[in-house]
Formats: structure tokens, sequence, C-alpha cells
């Protein structure tokens, strides 16, 4: 909903929530519950519900947009990736940093397969968020140390 993104851009959330809410339920009658539309959809209202606060709701909306782009598109796609990636901002945020560093490793996984120069620098930024705040886990995933 390009209204939904106006309003989130103005800094008025709950009414970006109600246009993501609409265009996820027209979307999802339109298309079904597996159109990457729909995907798009639930991004979008997770995106501000991580910026509302709602982390559980967030994380639940990127969890089903990854879905329905894995069953789209397959595990090695840049839209899993980005998908991946968000779904691993809202872990970091809601304190569960394993969970996060493992996502992030895998989006950047599929990310270097198609050397994508948008969605890389994004993930290496929250990667590296996520290790200063906890350098040892990181460590630990990537370095076995």
């Amino acid at each position: 909903s390009i209204l939904g993104e106006v309003l989130s851009y103005q800094g008025d959330l709950p009414a970006a929530k109600r246009e993501f809410e609409k265009a996820l339920d027209i979307d999802y009658r339109y298309f079904g519950p597996d159109h990457t539309n729909v995907a798009i959809d639930w991004n979008n209202f997770a995106a501000v519900q991580e910026r509302m606060g709602d982390y559980e709701n967030a994380r639940k909306g990127y969890e089903e947009a990854l879905r329905i782009n894995r069953r789209a598109f397959g595990e090695l796609h840049p839209g899993v990736a980005q998908s991946l990636g968000n779904l691993a901002g809202v872990q970091a945020r809601s304190g569960n940093f394993e969970g996060s560093l493992l996502n992030y490793a895998h989006a950047l996984a599929i990310a270097e397969q198609f050397d994508d120069a948008v969605l890389k620098p994004s993930l290496y930024e929250g990667l590296s968020i996520l290790n200063a705040e906890n350098e040892h886990l990181v460590a630990a995933v990537f370095w076995g140390k």
C-alpha cells in the first residue's frame, strides 16, 4: 500500500498499520495466501509492528513473509535472504540473539551467492550491531570459539 508507506514515512504508525492490514486482507482474498504480493504485505505490516515495538507480531509477520517467499522462490533467492534478514533484526531487538545470528548468517550465505550490492551491506550492518552487543556469541557461531 503506497498510502501505508507514506503514513509510515510520516511517522503515523497506527494509520500505516491500518493501511497495511487492509492491503493484506485484499491481496490475501484476491491472490490467495501463498502469493508473493501477500508476502510483501506481511513484510510491510511486520515492519510497522517492529517500529511500534510490537516485536512478537513483527516476528510473526516476518516469519509468514519468509514462509511464502521460500515456497514461491525456493531457499536460494534474494527475497528469502531479505526475509531472513528482517526476521533476524526483530529477533535481535527482542533478545533472541542466537536465532538472530543464525538467520543473519543464513541470509548472508544466500546474498553472497547473488553478490547483492544492496542486501549484503544491510545484512552486514545488522550483523555488526549484533556483534557489538554479543561479540562472544558471534565468534562462537562463526569461528567455533
